[in-house]
C-alpha cells in the first residue's frame, strides 16, 4: 500500500491500485476524490513525474504482465480484466511500456 506525505496522492493511488480495471479517467478519479483535475494532474506531476493516465496504464501493463505469465487467458480477456475496452489499444499500449507485444511478451 503506497504512502505519500501528500495524504490525496496516497489515496488516489492506493484506489487506482485496488480498481485498476474500473474507469479511472481524470474526470472519474476528481469527483471520486472531490478534487480539481488540474490538481489531481499537478500533484501526479509533481510528485510522481508523470500524468495519472499514465501511472493508471503503468499498474494495468503490470498487471497484465502478470497474468500472460501466469494464466492461460487470452490477450483479449486480459485487456478486459485490466480495464482496456479495445484489445487493440491494449496492444498498443502494452508495447509502448514493454517493447514487446502481449503475445511476444507470453
Amino acid at each position: 500500500s503506497f504512502k505519500h506525505k501528500n495524504s490525496h496522492l496516497t489515496k488516489i493511488i492506493n484506489y487506482i491500485e485496488n480498481h485498476y480495471a474500473d474507469n479511472l479517467s481524470l474526470s472519474a478519479l476528481a469527483t471520486r476524490f472531490s478534487l480539481s483535475q488540474s490538481y489531481i494532474v499537478r500533484i501526479f506531476r509533481k510528485e510522481l513525474y508523470c500524468k495519472p493516465s499514465e501511472y493508471v496504464n503503468k499498474i494495468r501493463i503490470s498487471v497484465a504482465k502478470t497474468l500472460l505469465a501466469q494464466t492461460n487467458l487470452s490477450v483479449s480477456e486480459i485487456a478486459e480484466k485490466v480495464g482496456f475496452l479495445d484489445v487493440y489499444y491494449f496492444s498498443k499500449v502494452f508495447k509502448k511500456y514493454t517493447g514487446l507485444t502481449p503475445k511476444q511478451y507470453r
